[in-house]
């Protein structure tokens, strides 16, 4: 079954009498993730796309079990790996304001979701999707007359990271993420 080992640690500093100062450093591994995979795809070699947009692929030899087609799978064999950064400030500014907030930068890699390549989920080994890399959060609390409390706060975060796929299935396995060849191997 899936499970995460996780490793933490933080330092925190007091910056002054109303001001902390905190550094957070998480690490994740996770095993036995869960990948979608077609537990009935053609061996590699046996499905060759078309070239022409639309065309017929070229099928070499019929699917390990030829009577039960396309056989979506959860197969738990996918990991990621994950470190963050975490820096938070809380300051009290003067008797009426107070100011918090934090910065987190993720980087994470892993194979979850649903696999490129059947028979190998290291070809779906790269920048994970369920992460943002970049988050800050800053909020400030005013309490103005008459004990009128004002609460603005800022939210920003960098876009999800992406994958450049080709919009065609390379392998029979009706999974349409393929990533294209740049090169040849030769």
């Amino acid at each position: 079954s899936p499970y995460t080992e996780m490793l933490g640690m933080s330092l925190e500093r007091q910056l002054s009498k109303t001001a902390t100062l905190t550094f957070t450093y998480l690490h994740a591994y996770g095993v036995h993730q869960m990948a979608t995979i077609d537990s009935n795809a053609y061996l590699p070699g046996d499905y060759i796309p078309s070239s022409a947009p639309g065309g017929q692929p070229t099928i070499l030899a019929p699917r390990p079990d030829p009577n039960l087609g396309i056989v979506n799978e959860f197969f738990p064999e996918a990991v990621f790996k994950e470190n963050q950064i975490i820096v938070n400030i809380n300051a009290r500014v003067s008797r009426n304001f107070n100011l918090s907030g934090f910065y987190n930068a993720s980087w994470a890699n892993g194979n979850t979701g649903t696999a490129e390549n059947s028979y190998n989920l290291r070809d779906s080994y790269g920048r994970a999707s369920f992460v943002r890399p970049q988050w800050l959060f800053l909020m400030g609390n005013y309490t103005g007359p008459y004990g009128i409390s004002f609460n603005p706060f800022l939210v920003a975060q960098a876009g999800q990271p992406y994958n450049i796929s080709t919009p065609y299935d390379l392998t029979g396995d009706n999974f349409f993420n393929n990533r294209p060849a740049f090169a040849s191997s030769s």
